[in-house]
């Protein structure tokens, strides 16, 4: 399902015009990272996770890997976050379980999107 995630954001990305084309693949590596190093500090769905999803997309389409290596404090700091949000969830089953199923809707959507019409 991943890939098929990444296929749709790089689909999105050039429908919008592929804005970060034009930049050196130099300079395409420095905004990624400090787009991921912003995320890191506010990692909430939102505009910044939407940037940081051109960038990659840009990074897809010219077939360059992100430079994880490069961003480890942040990664660091991103997954402390996502776990610390994840455990105030598991403390509040009944938000759990409302997440659970929103995610759930989303991911049906997901794969109706994908599958296409029927018939």
């Amino acid at each position: 399902m991943f890939m098929a995630e990444q296929m749709d954001f790089a689909a999105g990305y050039v429908r919008r015009g592929r804005a970060h084309r034009n930049l050196t693949d130099a300079e395409l590596i420095e905004a990624w990272k400090a787009a991921f190093g912003a995320l890191s500090h506010v990692p909430r769905p939102g505009h910044l996770g939407e940037i940081l999803q051109d960038f990659q997309a840009e990074l897809d389409l010219r077939q360059l890997a992100p430079p994880f290596d490069a961003v480890g404090e942040d990664l660091d700091r991103l997954k402390a976050a996502i776990a610390e949000i994840f455990e105030r969830l598991r403390a509040d089953p009944e938000h759990f379980g409302e997440v659970e199923k929103e995610l759930q809707a989303d991911l049906t959507a997901f794969r109706q999107e994908r599958e296409g019409p029927k018939g």
